[in-house]
């Protein structure tokens, strides 16, 4: 015997639709956050040998509104509900040629996991002998209602890097 339910919505008693299903079987979360961002112009010059969020200056798409993006605090994200995520960072840098190595963090309100370099999400790169260079880190993270985080990189003993337009921050809510 098989049982069949015929819903189009499933929603909460105020009103709010939490999911649809559409004539095609489609299951969509209209309110499950999910964003993106990305570095449009160019920051030329920056002397990165400490530890900095990476700049963002547009948003793609902020579903929950969730992120704010600027180049001096980079995009940072804040947990409206208890969950796990997928985070997803990548920042594409020139002009880093006398770097003995380069870091890519994801740091939870404001700091490294654990305290420690070897314990945070991290991705580190030795970069000489090429102009341009990209680095990515992906992590899945459990974070509770209103934790933050943001991608940080640190590029250690050059002084004048360029992180090229394009960099991004993208995430989204697993449950």
């Amino acid at each position: 015997m098989s049982s069949t339910i015929g819903v189009q919505n499933i929603a909460h008693t105020n009103g709010t639709v939490a999911m649809t299903v559409d004539s095609s079987g489609g299951v969509l979360f209209p309110n499950r956050p999910a964003w993106s961002c990305y570095l449009g112009n160019e920051q030329a010059g920056q002397n990165l040998t400490t530890t900095r969020p990476l700049p963002f200056d547009t948003k793609e798409f902020d579903i929950g509104n969730n992120l704010t993006v600027d180049t001096t605090n980079g995009g940072v994200f804040t947990a409206p509900v208890s969950g796990i995520y997928q985070f997803n960072a990548m920042v594409q840098y020139s002009a880093a040629e006398a770097s003995a190595y380069n870091n890519l963090y994801m740091f939870v309100d404001g700091a490294m996991v654990g305290g420690n370099l070897d314990f945070s999400y991290r991705y580190i790169e030795d970069p000489q002998g090429g102009n341009y260079q990209t680095s990515n880190i992906s992590s899945i993270i459990q974070l509770t209602l209103g934790q933050t985080l943001t991608p940080n990189i640190q590029i250690s003993t050059d002084t004048s890097v360029n992180v090229r337009q394009g960099a991004r921050f993208n995430g989204f809510l697993i449950g």
